[in-house]
């Protein structure tokens, strides 16, 4: 199984420092790596183990496409990943007319930064808006990224995942605790399409399809008068109607799950995590991120797609109760080697599973 990273360089900046570590987990994962650096001469002494360094024009963006065309078309990769938006342009440009799954990601703002550092940048800006949605998938790096992605870059929910930065590059130890067997999913919401009951049924299938026990309740009125959702009910979820107090007497193996397409903060996420319930959402709904301290009070799911909720499930499940004075080492975990080595190798999985094509 092979990797392209294609980025500007190796050191010099903090994307570079995401190249470099994303290069050693997915050898972790057991990928051949190969990196090709745009800007760049490979280095001469440190090169990690199971990285391989290929050439590439040191000028000229049609030489460097025309370079990175004949890579991506003479090896076998399962993807070819690429970083911040030159070397995003340059990967898509050189697969016009070829197949080849194509990760792009971006590192700041764009539609922000681009625009206000002169003539070169603004038409890179205006190439990213018409071309980013072509690709496979787009790592964003935040939540506030993410959204820019996705409202001025047209990129698809189904196609965008946020995957944090590894800063904290050390191996460190987290307490671990068994995967439970049953679950009892609890959406506090409006019956209401914007929080999108079929989802919270498909995440339950998908749990139950991993051999998890599932429960579903939804507790929230019912404003539009919508029917019930089609087979909701045979499906098991039944309907509640809304309580203030909906997070009492809840049973032991409780995740609150808010499945909703958008959301600009998600009140409920907070209540359940002061009252020691765990809670799961989805990055592409954005404001969550603001809601959920990963690791501690629950769990974000890294992309749109069903899976992707049940691991955040199976995550959240895993958490300790929660109380004044317990101890929080978890909320580190998004920001690890470890944490990154976990999602972004999901994130090809899901690729090579055809979930994301």
């Amino acid at each position: 199984m092979k990797v392209l990273l294609i980025s500007h360089g190796w050191s010099g900046g903090g994307a570079e420092e995401v190249c470099r570590n994303w290069a050693t987990v997915l050898v972790r994962l057991g990928y051949l790596v190969d990196v090709v650096l745009l800007d760049q001469s490979p280095p001469a002494k440190g090169r990690p183990d199971g990285v391989n360094f290929l050439e590439s024009p040191r000028s000229g963006l049609v030489a460097r496409i025309r370079s990175v065309r004949e890579l991506i078309g003479r090896s076998n990769y399962e993807a070819a990943i690429a970083l911040q938006t030159y070397p995003n342009l340059v990967a898509l440009l050189a697969r016009m007319t070829g197949k080849a799954r194509l990760v792009l990601s971006e590192h700041n703002v764009p539609s922000i930064l681009l625009r206000n550092e002169g003539t070169p940048r603004r038409v890179q800006l205006f190439l990213a808006k018409w071309l980013y949605r072509r690709a496979t998938a787009v790592v964003a790096v935040s939540h506030a990224v993410a959204t820019d992605l996705q409202v001025n870059f047209g990129v698809d929910p189904s196609r965008l995942a946020v995957i944090k930065n590894a800063v904290l590059t050390g191996d460190r130890p987290y307490p671990s605790t068994p995967i439970p067997s049953t679950v009892h999913l609890l959406v506090p919401a409006r019956f209401a399409p914007q929080k999108r009951p079929a989802k919270a049924v498909a995440i339950a299938d998908s749990l139950r399809a991993r051999g998890w026990t599932v429960t579903l309740t939804w507790v929230g009125d019912n404003p539009l008068g919508l029917p019930n959702f089609g087979e909701s009910e045979s499906a098991g979820m039944t309907r509640k109607h809304w309580a203030d107090d909906w997070y009492v007497d809840l049973p032991r193996n409780t995740v609150v799950l808010l499945p909703s397409y958008v959301e600009g903060f998600g009140n409920v996420l907070v209540q359940a995590a002061a009252h020691g319930v765990p809670v799961v959402a989805g990055s592409s709904a954005l404001g969550t991120g603001d809601a959920i301290v990963e690791g501690l009070t629950g769990s974000l799911a890294v992309s749109d797609l069903d899976s992707s909720f049940s691991d955040a499930v199976e995550r959240a499940a895993r958490l300790q109760p929660m109380g004044l004075g317990q101890p929080t080492p978890g909320w580190m975990e998004p920001y690890t080697l470890e944490g990154t080595q976990l999602r972004l190798g999901r994130l090809l999985d899901q690729i090579r599973a055809g979930e994301i094509s």
